[in-house]
């Protein structure tokens, strides 16, 4: 017999921007998260996904077009950094992209460590769980 573990945790899946004189929202995007069913031993339901289409429509096309409003007055306008999720790099985003005039941050998306997103969403990351965790066990 070989043991097994599996968490029980489950994600979620969220936006945040950061910008100078701006404070986006923080969001939890309404989809299912990977949870374990109840009842049925190591029966886990899966998660939905964030695709291109959701990302376009409630991310671009919604949250993040309220930023770019926002900071219309700005002499540089928007510049747009992200991680490597493969539903930003879909060309459904990159359409609206241009047909929005947002600037992108070009990165190599297999390098996070040039990627200052990535370094901010690890102590985010870290900073939640730690906080979390307090409150299990209150």
């Amino acid at each position: 017999m070989v043991p097994t573990f599996r968490s029980s945790r489950f994600s979620i899946q969220v936006w945040a921007g950061i910008a100078y004189n701006l404070k986006p929202p923080f969001v939890v995007l309404p989809l299912t998260p990977r949870k374990k069913q109840t009842g049925s031993g190591n029966q886990w339901d899966p998660a939905e996904n964030l695709t291109a289409v959701r990302y376009c429509d409630w991310i671009i096309d919604g949250l993040l077009w309220d930023a770019v409003t926002a900071v219309s007055a700005y002499p540089d306008g928007l510049s747009v950094v992200e991680d490597g999720s493969s539903c930003h790099q879909a060309a459904i985003c990159k359409q609206w992209w241009a047909e929005y005039n947002i600037q992108m941050q070009e990165h190599l998306p297999a390098s996070p460590d040039l990627n200052p997103i990535e370094n901010i969403w690890y102590v985010f990351k870290n900073l939640l769980g730690k906080r979390l965790c307090k409150r299990s066990h209150a």
